[in-house]
């Protein structure tokens, strides 16, 4: 009986160890997440900036006709929406990795939520083992008592 209980201990054991390390495989993920938000954030504000600034290369102003006669303009403006583009694939890039943290995250929650509160099911467990121990420590010391009483001594029950 209580070997069973220590095979069901050792079995316990080995998920709660699993759990504790999802837990922080998880924390790691979600720091990770709360890294990419922010990186988005930049990126969006990157790209925005040089969105903006192909609109002004490519509006009328004194400084794009000065820059259009002496032909720096082009390449200017060629230069900015490569800009553009890198910022683009960028922000891309970083979303993908955001959905593919959250899957993940959502991967872990899902085991941990299937594993359940093992850390009570081991200390139910071990409570187990200890009562079944406690039982055969008493019937131990009762049968020692029983078959070890002669008539010459007094017997205790």
């Amino acid at each position: 009986m209580v070997n069973r209980k220590n095979e069901k201990l050792i079995e316990v054991k080995g998920k709660v160890r699993k759990k504790h390390k999802w837990q922080g495989q998880l924390m790691d993920y979600e720091n990770e997440r709360i890294e990419i938000k922010k990186t988005i954030q930049d990126l969006s504000v990157q790209l925005d900036e040089e969105s903006k600034d192909v609109e002004k290369l490519k509006g009328i102003s004194v400084t794009n006709l000065i820059q259009t006669l002496i032909g720096q303009k082009e390449e200017k403006l060629e230069k900015e929406k490569q800009e553009v583009i890198t910022a683009q694939l960028r922000l891309e890039e970083a979303k993908k990795a955001k959905m593919e943290v959250e899957l993940e995250i959502e991967v872990l929650q899902n085991k941990i939520g299937i594993i359940g509160n093992v850390e009570k099911d081991y200390q139910q467990i071990l409570l187990e083992k200890e009562n079944i121990m406690k039982q055969s420590k008493k019937y131990e010391i009762y049968s020692k008592r029983v078959i070890g009483c002669t008539g010459r001594t007094r017997c205790a029950y």
